[in-house]
């Protein structure tokens, strides 16, 4: 009988300790939670590096580098359960591929734990001074743009496509920080905002193309007539028009009239 106690008392002290292997290792996946972030915007690119320990010391350190080689480094120091470090990069001319190799370690676990590299694209912006190109057939009104500037942020490794409306619009350059878009002259939009222009800089392309809108003089429209006695040749009629563009839409603001009559006036 004292022997089969023994046993008995024995086993359970081996299931106890059993139970407590099989506790550590629960411990052990639900371990550390750690990683990389990236994000961009049109003037700058974001990292940050982060790890989750809860009731460990932690540290992240993020490392953000740029398609021309620039880089900045952040250590972040030891941090008590949570630890995020941040750093950014203005993007100016370097256009491309920016990534995030920053990484972690935990005091609690004794090693570097590093999470996956991330990346953005930093795409080129192209900014306007307008979106509207009329054409007067080599007249320049006041009032009127002949022609619409793009700038791109690429710099002079900028290369510029028409990407919509080839036909309606002509490039100053091809290549370079600006172009200039005219109107074609032969051809016109059909609706607003038909053309696209792109900006691609080191093989990326801008996020969008811009738009614009080619503009001509294009029929008259009567809006009434008014008769009244004339002294001279007995009664006069004065008819109105209103000048609409290819989009039928009225002219924004007064033009010049150029009339060449090639005889005299003929009395009826």
């Amino acid at each position: 009988m004292q022997v089969t106690k023994l046993a008995v008392t024995f086993q359970h002290i081996v299931l106890y300790t059993t139970l407590m292997v099989i506790g550590a290792a629960s411990a052990y996946a639900c371990g550390p939670s750690y990683s990389n972030d990236i994000s961009a915007d049109s003037t700058n690119v974001y990292a940050t590096t982060s790890i989750v320990d809860s009731g460990h010391y932690v540290l992240a350190s993020v490392f953000l580098d740029s398609p021309s080689g620039r880089y900045s480094y952040v250590y972040g120091g030891s941090q008590y359960s949570v630890a995020t470090t941040s750093t950014q990069l203005s993007i100016g001319t370097d256009i491309g591929e920016y990534t995030n190799t920053g990484s972690t370690y935990d005091y609690y676990w004794q090693r570097e734990l590093t999470p996956m590299p991330v990346q953005v694209t930093a795409r080129p912006t192209i900014s306007s001074n307008g979106n509207t190109i009329w054409y007067f057939s080599g007249l320049s009104p006041a009032g009127y743009a002949m022609s619409v500037t793009l700038t791109s942020s690429g710099g002079a490794s900028t290369t510029w496509t028409v990407t919509a409306g080839a036909d309606k619009v002509s490039l100053s350059t091809n290549s370079g920080t600006t172009t200039v878009v005219t109107s074609s002259g032969t051809a016109f939009s059909s609706s607003v905002g038909d053309i696209g222009v792109k900006a691609t800089v080191n093989g990326v392309d801008s996020a969008s193309s811009a738009s614009m809108t080619s503009r001509t003089p294009s029929r008259l429209v009567n809006t009434g007539a008014n008769t009244s006695c004339d002294a001279t040749y007995g009664y006069a009629t004065v008819i109105s028009y209103t000048v609409q563009d290819n989009l039928l839409n009225t002219l924004p603001s007064a033009v010049g009239i150029n009339e060449d009559w090639t005889t005299g006036v003929v009395a009826d």
